[in-house]
C-alpha cells in the first residue's frame, strides 16, 4: 500500500470518525434532554411507567433481532441489490411479528408489573414502533459499508429533535404517562420517512433462498444475543418494577439512562467506525490485529475516564437532569457507571468477532453475563438496596469480558504473551477504579457481605 493511499486512508477514518462522533453527541444530548424534561414534568410514578414502554419496546426488538443491518456492512454481498431486497424483506416479516408480540403480550406485561389494567392500551399502541421499524429503508446502513454516515446521522438528529420538540407540549396537555406514548410513535414515525428521504436506491422485497440461509446463520447468533441482552439491560428493571414501588423504579431507571445513554454513544460511534474497517482487512491477519490491538488501547483509556467520570459526577449530573428528587444515588449510579466500564471494554472483541462472521461469541459473552440475574432476583426478592443489586451485575460483566477477550484473542490469533499483557492491564485498571469508587463513596458493606454469603452458599 503506498504511502498516499494510507494517508488517504486515515484522513478518511479521522473524517467519518468525526461526523459519527458528532452526530452521535447530538443526539444522545438531544435524548438526554428529552429524558430530563420527562424527569421534572412527570411524577416519578409515571416517570417509572414511561420507561416500562420503552422496556416492552426492546424486549420484541430483541427477540426478533437478526442482524439484519450489520450484515449489510459486513457481508461481501451486501452492495448486492437482491441482497438488500431480501434483507427488506425479513426486516419486514421481522416487524410484523415483533407488533404481533408486544400486542399480545400487552395484558400479561401490565399483570406481571402489577400495574394498572387501564395501561393496556398503552403498552397495545407501542405495537406500532416495530412495525415502523420494520418499514425503514435498510441504505441507511448499507451505505455505512463505505463509510458513508451521513444518511444515518441526519435521520437520527431529525427524529430525536422532532420528538424532543414534541415532549413539553404534548406532556402540557395529557399531564401523565400518555405523552410518552405520543412521543415515542413519532420519534420512529420521523425515522422511518427520514430513511426513505435519504436512501439511494428504490425500495422492495425480493425472495432470494440463498441469501435467507446466509442472513440467518450470521443473524440467529445475534438474535440469542438480543434476548440476552434484553435480560442483561432490560431484565433488571423488570425485576425493579416487579418487587418495588413505581418511584423506586424510576430512581433506578434514570441513574441507569444515564449511564447507558453515555455508554451507548461510545459503543455505537466504536462500532460505526470500526466495524467497516476491520471487515475490510479480513484478509490481511496482521493489519487486523494491529487495528484491533489500537481499538483496544483506546476504548480502555475512555472506559477509565467514564468511570471516573460517573463516581465523581454521576450524582451531580442526575439531579442537574431529572431534578431534586432523584438526589442522594451518588453510590447507585457510581456503581452504574462501573459496571458499564466492563460492558465498554467489551466492545473492540465484540467488533472484531463480528467483523470476522463470529457472532457467537456475544451470544456466549451474554450467556455469562446473564448468570447474574438469578442473584439480582434474590436480592430484590429480599428488598436489598438498589446498589447491591448492581454488584451483582458487575460481577457478571467482569466475568463476561474475561470470557470474550479470551474467545476473541485466540480466534483472531493473538500471541499467548500479548494475551497476558492484556490481563493484567485489566486487573491493574479495574483495581484502580474500584479503588477511587471506595475512597469517593459510602456503603453498608454488612448487607454487601450478606449477599455474598448467600451466593458462596448457593454456588
Amino acid at each position: 500500500m503506498s504511502v498516499s493511499t494510507k494517508l488517504s486512508n486515515k484522513k478518511k477514518i479521522f473524517s467519518n470518525g468525526a461526523l459519527i462522533a458528532s452526530g452521535q453527541v447530538i443526539s444522545q444530548l438531544i435524548s438526554l434532554l428529552r429524558n430530563a424534561m420527562m424527569g421534572h414534568l412527570l411524577s416519578k410514578g409515571d416517570f417509572g411507567i414511561a420507561s416500562l414502554f420503552m422496556v416492552s419496546i426492546s424486549l420484541v426488538e430483541m427477540m426478533s433481532n437478526v442482524g439484519i443491518e450489520k450484515i449489510l456492512v459486513q457481508a461481501k454481498e451486501g452492495d448486492d441489490e437482491n441482497f438488500q431486497a431480501t434483507a427488506h424483506l425479513l426486516v419486514f416479516i421481522r416487524g410484523v411479528i415483533a407488533a404481533t408480540i408486544l400486542y399480545i403480550l400487552a395484558p400479561f406485561i401490565v399483570n406481571l408489573l402489577s400495574l394498572n389494567a387501564s395501561l393496556v392500551w398503552a403498552f397495545q399502541a407501542l405495537a406500532i414502533v416495530p412495525l415502523l421499524k420494520g418499514l425503514m429503508h435498510l441504505d441507511l446502513f448499507r451505505l455505512q459499508r463505505h463509510m458513508n454516515y451521513k444518511a444515518y446521522v441526519l435521520s437520527e438528529f431529525i427524529s430525536q429533535s422532532i420528538s424532543c420538540a414534541a415532549i413539553y407540549p404534548l406532556i402540557m396537555v395529557f399531564e401523565s404517562y400518555v405523552a410518552i406514548v405520543w412521543v415515542i410513535v413519532i420519534q420512529y414515525f420521523i425515522l422511518f420517512l427520514s430513511s426513505h428521504a435519504m436512501a439511494k436506491r428504490r425500495y422492495r422485497f425480493l425472495w432470494n433462498a440463498q441469501y435467507f440461509k446466509k442472513i440467518l446463520r450470521f443473524g440467529w447468533p445475534v438474535l440469542m444475543t438480543g434476548i440476552l441482552l434484553f435480560g442483561i439491560f432490560q431484565g433488571d428493571k423488570l425485576i425493579v418494577g416487579a418487587f418495588y414501588s413505581t418511584s423506586t423504579l424510576a430512581v433506578y431507571s434514570a441513574a441507569f439512562m444515564l449511564t447507558m445513554a453515555a455508554s451507548i454513544l461510545v459503543t455505537k460511534i466504536t462500532t460505526m467506525l470500526l466495524l467497516p474497517y476491520l471487515s475490510s482487512y479480513q484478509d490481511n491477519k496482521i493489519q487486523f490485529i494491529k487495528i484491533y490491538s489500537l481499538a483496544n488501547n483506546i476504548m480502555l483509556f475512555i472506559s477509565v475516564l467514564f468511570a471516573c467520570f460517573f463516581i465523581f459526577y454521576g450524582e451531580y449530573i442526575l439531579t442537574i437532569v431529572y431534578g431534586n428528587k432523584y438526589k442522594g444515588e451518588n453510590v447507585l449510579i457510581s456503581l452504574l457507571g462501573v459496571m458499564w466500564f466492563f460492558r465498554l471494554l467489551q466492545t473492540p472483541s465484540l467488533v472484531a468477532s463480528l467483523a470476522v462472521g463470529y457472532t457467537k461469541a456475544s451470544m456466549y459473552s451474554g450467556c455469562i453475563r446473564l448468570l447474574a440475574l438469578p442473584f439480582i432476583l434474590h436480592a430484590a426478592k429480599n428488598n436489598m438496596e438498589l446498589y447491591v443489586l448492581v454488584i451483582y451485575g458487575i460481577i457478571g460483566e467482569l466475568f463476561s469480558l474475561m470470557f470474550l477477550i479470551t474467545r476473541v484473542n485466540f480466534l483472531i490469533g493473538i500471541k499467548l504473551k500479548k494475551y497476558l499483557y492484556n490481563i493484567l492491564i485489566i486487573i491493574f485498571v479495574t483495581t484502580l477504579v474500584f479503588t477511587i469508587f471506595s475512597f469517593n463513596t459510602s456503603i453498608d458493606f454488612i448487607k454487601i457481605e450478606k449477599g455474598m454469603i448467600w451466593l458462596m452458599h448457593y454456588l
